[in-house]
């Protein structure tokens, strides 16, 4: 079975932005076009999706549209920060679980700290294992993404573990 492609002809993935995209499945094409609403897990299985909003899929209306994130051709820029922000914040939820159950002192400053009491790597969860799962071989992108989500965890921690 051949796995659908989907590639953005018309506009940038950046919130707000209109976009207009191609479906190749092998058996099938199709259009579709919407503004852009973001990255975020699937209520459905948990895994990322991209999603869009105001748009059409064959010339339908929908108000509300996604597909999963590895149904994409290429992850641009934006897209990527989007996608460390969401695994950032997965590993900034276990780590205050594991601060909450004494696992990790309250004094760790950095993200290095963190494996002087856990193996840190293991934070991420869901989104993580969907990153992977989406990205497949292109490790390349998955470790840049991983470094830009442990570069945010480390600033969080640094700053004193304040949100915001």
């Amino acid at each position: 079975m051949s796995v659908a492609v989907t590639t953005v002809t018309s506009g940038e993935l950046v919130p707000g932005a209109f976009v207009e995209m191609r479906t190749d499945g092998g058996a099938f094409t199709s259009k579709s076009s919407g503004r852009y609403d973001g990255v975020r897990q699937s209520e459905h299985d948990g895994g990322l999706c991209v999603y869009f909003t105001d748009g059409e899929i064959e010339g339908r209306g929908q108000s509300l549209f996604g597909f999963p994130l590895a149904r994409l051709a290429a992850l641009p820029g934006p897209v990527q920060a989007e996608v460390a922000r969401l695994v950032a914040d997965a590993m900034q939820s276990g780590i205050r679980l594991d601060i909450d159950s004494g696992i990790v002192p309250r004094s760790v400053t950095s993200f290095e700290d963190l494996h002087d009491y856990v193996d840190a790597n293991e934070y991420g969860g869901e989104p993580l294992t969907s990153l992977e799962e989406a990205l497949g071989e292109d490790r390349t992108t998955y470790i840049n993404i991983l470094n830009s989500s442990t570069d945010l965890v480390d600033a969080w921690l640094r700053a004193g573990r304040r949100d915001g």
